[in-house]
């Protein structure tokens, strides 16, 4: 073989960034919720807020010395990854529920 073989790949994605490391325990995360919902149940869409408030229950978790959900036990950093995933994933799709407090919004006092 002579020369050089041209890809222009140069500004897509390089997912062999992603480890091992990185992307079983969200597997595995994932799997949890399959048998306790059901496999992609989240791409019906949901309240934005219920998937930030789920990422950071586990970020807390995690960051008071808990690292992995005793329900799953998988980490809660793959929980709360996965959970940003879902919301990342719904709004790419359209199907994301706005829930988030707008500071210009007119609150209604009734």
């Amino acid at each position: 073989m002579t020369g050089q073989t041209v890809k222009h790949d140069r500004d897509k994605p390089d997912y062999a960034l992603l480890t091992k490391d990185m992307l079983e325990p969200m597997v595995r995360a994932l799997m949890f919720g399959e048998r306790k919902y059901s496999r992609f149940n989240y791409k019906a869409g949901f309240k934005n807020v219920r998937l930030t408030a789920a990422a950071l229950r586990h970020i807390m978790a995690y960051n008071a010395g808990e690292d992995n959900d005793p329900e799953s036990g998988v980490s809660h950093l793959a929980h709360a990854m996965v959970a940003l995933g879902m919301l990342l994933d719904n709004q790419a799709n359209g199907v994301m529920e706005e829930g988030r407090y707008v500071p210009d919004q007119t609150i209604s006092r009734t």
